[in-house]
C-alpha cells in the first residue's frame, strides 16, 4: 500500500472524527472535548509528517515531539474522567513525567532520526494503565452503572483497543522494517487498521452522544 493511500485515508478518518466533534461540541462534556482536541493535534501533526516525509525524507522529526504532546493531552483526558486522579491530578502529573522523559529520549537517547520506540513503549504501558485503572474505578463506584450509555466507557476502550494493539509493532517496528523481508507494508497495514477503528470509533462516539449519554451512565 503506498504512502499517498495511506495518507488520504488518515486525513479522511480524521476528518471525520473533527468535523463530527465540531457539529456536536456544545453537548460534548469536558472529557469528550479533550478526544476531540486530541483529534485535532494528531492531524495537524500527520500534515506535518506528510511534509517532512516529501521534503527531508524522515518525519520521525515530527512523531518525537507529537508522541509527547499526545501523551499529556491523554493523561489530561483521564485526569477528567478518573475519580482519584481529579483529587490530587496523578493523571497531569504522570502525564507531564513521561513527556520529560519522551523529549530526553528524543533529544539524547535514540536522536530524532529514528523511531522513538523506547518512549512509545512506555507511552503505551501507560494509557494501558490509564484505562484499566479507569474500568476499575468506573465499576468499583457503581455496580448497577450501565456501561454502554456511558461515552467514557467507549473511549477508553478505544484507547485500550489502540495501545495494546500496537504495543507488539512499536517495541519490534525497526527490527521487522530493517530485518524481516516484506514486513514493513505489514507493520504499516497493521498499524492503518488499528488507527481506522479507533478514530473512526471516536467520530461514532461523537455522533451518538446524545443517544448513549444519560445521566451519571444510567
Amino acid at each position: 500500500m503506498s504512502y499517498e493511500i495511506v495518507e488520504l485515508i488518515g486525513n479522511l478518518i480524521l476528518g471525520y472524527g473533527i468535523t463530527i466533534g465540531l457539529i456536536k461540541y456544545k453537548c460534548l462534556d469536558k472529557g469528550a472535548r479533550i478526544i476531540l482536541l486530541l483529534i485535532v493535534v494528531a492531524a495537524i501533526a500527520e500534515q506535518l509528517a506528510s511534509y517532512f516525509a516529501y521534503k527531508i525524507r524522515n518525519n520521525y522529526y515530527v512523531y518525537g515531539i507529537y508522541n509527547p504532546i499526545q501523551l499529556v493531552i491523554i493523561s489530561w483526558y483521564y485526569n477528567t474522567t478518573i475519580d482519584r486522579f481529579k483529587i490530587n491530578n496523578a493523571g497531569i502529573i504522570i502525564g507531564l513525567t513521561g513527556a520529560v522523559f519522551g523529549i530526553i529520549n528524543y533529544l539524547f537517547i535514540q536522536s530524532p532520526k529514528v523511531m522513538n520506540s523506547y518512549f512509545l513503549l512506555t507511552e503505551c504501558l501507560i494509557i494501558i494503565a490509564y484505562s484499566l485503572y479507569f474500568f476499575y474505578r468506573l465499576l468499583l463506584g457503581d455496580d448497577d452503572i450501565k456501561l454502554f450509555a456511558n461515552p467514557n466507557f467507549w473511549f477508553a476502550s478505544l484507547f485500550l483497543f489502540y495501545w495494546t494493539g500496537t504495543f507488539l509493532i512499536w517495541g519490534m517496528y525497526d527490527y521487522l522494517r530493517f530485518n524481516v523481508v516484506g514486513s514493513s507494508s505489514l507493520v504499516h497495514i497493521l498499524l492503518l487498521i488499528v488507527s481506522v477503528i479507533t478514530y473512526i470509533g471516536f467520530g461514532t462516539v461523537f455522533l451518538l452522544y446524545k443517544k448513549i449519554q444519560t445521566t451519571d451512565g444510567r
